[in-house]
């Protein structure tokens, strides 16, 4: 009886360390689809990035490409513009309370564009294509 009980835990012990193994083994092969599937959807997003990219030209698909440099100019140069409110017809930051320093900021640039901005006084006279010095000695 002793030796059968031996033989029955043995058999016990080898068929839960068969169990184990096979789990191992289910885990590491669910993993190694997972990763597999990322990695198809990885390449899968290249390709798609890729072919926008060579397709970068104008809507419609005419034109040359796009640079994403000029891109990236032209955005930051409208919202700069925007920003310092020189576009003509927005009216989205009349809609949003802006800083007091922002404020500040704009009146003061455009302080600078009036102080930069040639002086035109009354009491200068207009250039004339003749000169009308010698009609007065004449």
């Amino acid at each position: 009886q002793a030796q059968q009980q031996a033989q029955l835990q043995a058999q016990q012990k080898a068929q839960q360390q068969a169990q184990q193994l096979a789990q191992q083994q289910a885990a590491a092969q669910a993993a190694a689809q997972q990763a597999a599937a990322q990695q198809a959807a990885a390449q899968q997003a290249a390709a798609a990035q890729q072919a926008a990219a060579s397709a970068g030209a104008k809507a419609g698909g005419y034109g040359a490409r796009q640079s994403k440099v000029g891109q990236a100019v032209r955005q930051h140069r409208a919202k700069l513009e925007r920003h310092l409110g020189l576009s003509e017809g927005f009216a989205a930051r009349d809609a949003v309370p802006s800083h007091a320093a922002s404020r500040a900021g704009r009146r003061a640039l455009f302080a600078r564009q009036v102080a930069k901005a040639p002086k035109l006084s009354a009491s200068a006279k207009p250039e004339s294509l003749v000169d009308d010095s010698a009609f007065s000695k004449w």
